[in-house]
């Protein structure tokens, strides 16, 4: 009880967003995905985010096969300046939908040739 309280993602104050990347990921390792995308969310309100929560959430996409919120995340990504570009980001991206089984949307937003 008193762990959950710890890792309550209202609760976390993120000093940084290492330890916050890795939670993600041992999150979509226990299939915890709603908490993982509640982890994220906080970052995004934080203004904490980088390219491995990133990594870690088009994974918690993948993974828990929410359409919806994975194009949220392109969004998200193609909205950015910093990261609408980013070849790592971009590959992701194409996975995501591979696995989502959504090829053409990969074909659509021009990453496919």
């Amino acid at each position: 009880m008193i762990l959950r309280r710890i890792f309550s993602p209202t609760s976390i104050r993120f000093a940084s967003s290492e330890p916050t990347n890795q939670f993600i990921k041992t999150l979509n390792n226990q299939a915890r995905y709603e908490h993982a995308f509640r982890v994220f969310n906080r970052l995004i309100q934080e203004n904490k985010v980088n390219i491995k929560s990133l990594l870690n959430i088009i994974d918690t996409c993948a993974r828990s096969k929410q359409i919806n919120r994975a194009q949220q995340i392109e969004i998200y990504i193609n909205q950015s300046k910093t990261w609408h570009n980013h070849i790592r980001l971009q590959t992701s991206l194409i996975h995501m939908y591979m696995k989502l089984k959504l090829i053409d949307q990969g074909k659509q937003n021009d990453r496919i040739y």
